[in-house]
């Protein structure tokens, strides 16, 4: 039962969250998305709770734009999360689908780890106009700036 569970947030959880499901953004078709990028990333590796390691969500870049974070697949294609709250020391994105969930963590200080924590089994809280985890965290992806 334990592989199962990380197979699947291997499999679904790790990977980009562009699906017609998509709650907290919008997909776009390629050469539709945002063209004006603030800093990109990529997340080479995830941590899983039990502390393994697996390979991070191979071909997507992720951008922070103005008003979201872009999941860029390599064909231009993808997914703006504009699902977004602050709680002053980090600006946080938030998309899901079905039971899956991705939260990008980007700190006010450029210099601190920006995060992707994925949601398998997820449940979510509305505060407000934005929907919340309300979940545990099943993997943290370092996110790797590359401009």
């Amino acid at each position: 039962m334990r592989y199962s569970f990380f197979a699947l947030v291997a499999v679904v959880g790790l990977s980009g969250c562009a699906s017609m499901f998509m709650n907290g953004g919008k997909l776009v078709d390629a050469g539709e998305g945002p063209t004006a990028v603030k800093r990109s990333y990529s997340a080479p590796s995830c941590k899983m709770t039990d502390g393994s390691s697996v390979a991070g969500p191979a071909d997507i870049t992720f951008q922070l734009v103005d008003g979201g974070i872009f999941e860029r697949s390599a064909d231009g294609s993808g997914a703006v999360i504009t699902n977004h709250w602050s709680d002053g020391a980090a600006d946080h994105y938030f998309g899901w689908v079905q039971s899956s969930g991705w939260e990008y963590v980007i700190p006010q200080d450029p210099n601190a780890q920006a995060s992707r924590l994925v949601y398998v089994g997820l449940s979510t809280k509305a505060e407000g106009d934005v929907t919340k985890p309300a979940t545990a965290v099943s993997a943290t992806c370092p996110l790797v700036a590359s401009r």
